[in-house]
């Protein structure tokens, strides 16, 4: 969520008809989607539990309380499900055993314990359930995300001899590694050897174990099981936009900067929907959630805020960050 400014039309009760075109190429019947709010955590002043600097993340335990994490604040926040503030823990600047650069992502357990993972060094803090940190440890090759795999494991997402995805329990000994990575558009041939052009930002993996994994070069969605590859989910769409080289310089060194723009996309599950939320790169423009029923695109959406979780009920946990950060819960209807 790199953009400063994320706008979303804010009412209690939001009833929104897709546009269709956003959806696909190809014309199909349209649905008719409504979000209703019920829950919303966040203020702009006053009260600071429920202030917040940047979210970056959001996330769930098995009661469904609810984990935010401010990474521009450097804090973990917790709430109940009724959006109650329970507790935070701040994590410290700096390269001590308790401390981080950049902490960019968590992976929370159904108990509620926290591994908390700095992108710029690799390091992961592990917190138990209190929010006490127990330690800490850094993996040896470049991680860009993590995931929740069960109470005492997690999963990285990072290219490590051609695998992107690796098991690693709470002490941070490599269990197994899993998945191949991206091959590059003939046009990119030249950076062959960057490992950043291989794989996403991001993934997401359900309760049950389902892991979704986005192609960067085109809208392809890898679906895996049991920790192999299970099948591929494809679409059309004008909305979505591929990796891309931006710009590319030399310093007065000689060394080679290059600008890149990735797709972020979050892909969440309840019973037969899938919700891709794609993030725009264009200023002050919507982002768009597509709505899957079977694999079948059946619905488009433009909005200005992202979703971020999903509870078992299916309701949305979406980040808005325009007036202020905060989070809020949709429950969603979709009908003809």
């Amino acid at each position: 969520m790199k953009r400063n400014a994320l706008i979303w039309i804010i009412c209690v009760v939001l009833t929104l008809t897709f546009i269709y075109s956003g959806c696909t190429k190809k014309k199909q019947k349209s649905k008719e989607l409504t979000l209703k709010e019920d829950l919303s955590i966040g203020v702009e002043s006053d009260d600071e539990r429920y202030m917040f600097a940047e979210i970056g993340a959001v996330a769930l335990d098995e009661e469904e309380n609810i984990y935010v994490l401010d990474w521009k604040d450097s804090r973990i926040k917790k709430f109940d499900k009724n959006g109650s503030f329970l507790k935070e823990r701040e994590i410290q600047k700096g390269s001590g055993p308790e401390e981080a650069s950049y902490i960019t992502g968590m992976a929370v357990t159904e108990k509620g314990k926290i591994f908390a993972h700095d992108r710029n060094t690799s390091k992961i803090l592990v917190l138990d359930e209190e929010f006490e940190f127990q330690h800490s440890f850094t993996i040896e090759f470049r991680t860009v995300n993590i995931l929740h795999y069960s109470e005492d494991k997690f999963l990285a997402l990072g290219l490590n001899d051609e695998r992107i995805f690796h098991i690693f329990n709470k002490e941070g000994e490599l269990l197994e590694s899993f998945g191949e990575s991206f091959a590059i558009p003939s046009e990119y041939n030249q950076y062959e050897g960057m490992s950043l052009i291989k794989l996403p930002r991001k993934a997401d993996r359900t309760r049950d174990g389902k892991i979704f994994l986005l192609n960067i070069h085109k809208y392809e969605i890898r679906v895996y099981k049991d920790n192999k590859l299970h099948h591929l989910i494809t679409h059309e769409s004008d909305f979505f936009q591929p990796f891309k080289i931006l710009k590319t310089r030399s310093d007065e060194e000689g060394y080679q900067m290059i600008r890149m723009r990735f797709p972020f996309v979050t892909v969440l599950e309840h019973k037969n929907r899938l919700y891709v939320n794609i993030m725009s790169w264009e200023e002050d423009s919507p982002h768009q959630l597509d709505i899957f029923e079977n694999e079948k695109c059946v619905a488009s959406l433009k909005t200005f805020a992202l979703a971020s979780a999903i509870d078992k009920k299916g309701r949305l946990y979406a980040v808005e960050q325009e007036d202020f950060p905060r989070v809020i819960r949709y429950s969603v209807e979709l009908s003809r």
